[in-house]
């Protein structure tokens, strides 16, 4: 196989090598990052960091709480900026109306169950 790629060990999708060096017995590779694993997972980054945006959650000694301030839309924009550095306008929207989506429901869900007890 040709040294200038290499098997994702994730994904199983080939990654570029940037240089190769061997020495006696060693062999030493420097990999670019696998494009579709830091892909999917700055998509699942960002969903969870909306996720707790849109709760207004911070982590105070190991635990997620609600925030007594009101932060909503200054983290939302921040979050949303960061993501479209990253990835692409769809992508980020995909996963801004996934995050509501699964917001609203949760919500929904337990207004309904609190008013049924």
């Amino acid at each position: 196989m040709d040294e200038s790629f290499k098997l994702c060990y994730s994904c199983m999708t080939y990654m570029k090598v940037i240089s190769y060096e061997e020495s006696g017995q060693l062999s030493k590779r420097v990999i670019n990052n696998c494009m579709v694993c830091s892909y999917d997972w700055n998509k699942e980054r960002y969903y969870n960091q909306l996720t707790l945006d849109l709760e207004n959650k911070v982590n105070k000694h190991g635990k997620w709480i609600v925030s007594p301030e009101d932060r909503h839309l200054e983290r939302i924009e921040r979050t949303l900026s960061y993501a479209y550095r990253e990835l692409d306008e769809h992508t980020v929207n995909e996963v801004f109306y996934k995050a509501l989506n699964h917001y609203w429901y949760k919500r929904m869900f337990t207004l309904v169950r609190s008013s049924q007890s």
